[in-house]
């Protein structure tokens, strides 16, 4: 019997492995390759609405090969309509990325500008638009980022009922 909990635990695992692997998950990203350096931005919720609070992760890598460019701090602002909304300078965190969290104050088109540093001196800077939605109230309210919950939900459901078959017929 303990064989077969070794190997539903190593089954719920192996299915629960999208939620923590990948390099955004179930939410948004923006990447743009400027000169040698893919700026990858990457977000909480897939859509980006008025009063959601948002994770955004910054971080750099190389054009061709992928590989993760060392940096010390990232500076962001965010301009709605031409005027600054929010300026920081965020600190290279654990996993080579810059973390801060975010709420949008009003929707519409957002200008972002991230310069990534290295000793004080600029590896890259770029410009990247956002788009943030007004919320939309009623039926047709879209789920944000809950329609990969209920996928992941119904993947272990049907696979708890599989497992406890094989179960049954072991027995």
């Amino acid at each position: 019997m303990k064989h077969w909990k070794s190997k539903i635990i190593l089954i719920l695992g192996l299915l629960a492995m999208p939620l923590f692997v990948g390099a955004h998950g179930s939410g948004g990203y923006v990447e743009k390759i400027v000169d040698n350096y893919l700026v990858d931005i990457g977000y909480t919720n897939p859509i980006l609405s008025l009063g959601d609070s948002n994770r955004f992760d910054f971080s750099v890598f190389g054009a061709t090969d992928k590989k993760l460019i060392d940096f010390d701090v990232v500076w962001v602002k965010f301009e709605h309509d031409s005027e600054p909304v929010f300026i920081a300078t965020l600190p290279r965190q654990g996993l080579n990325a810059a973390i801060m969290t975010y709420t949008f104050p009003r929707a519409g088109e957002y200008l972002l500008t991230v310069n990534y540093q290295k000793d004080q001196k600029t590896i890259v800077q770029t410009d990247l638009t956002l788009n943030v939605t007004a919320p939309v109230i009623g039926d047709n309210a879209p789920s944000g980022g809950s329609l990969p919950s209920v996928v992941y939900l119904v993947i272990g459901l049907i696979t708890g009922l599989i497992v406890a078959r094989l179960i049954r017929k072991k027995k």
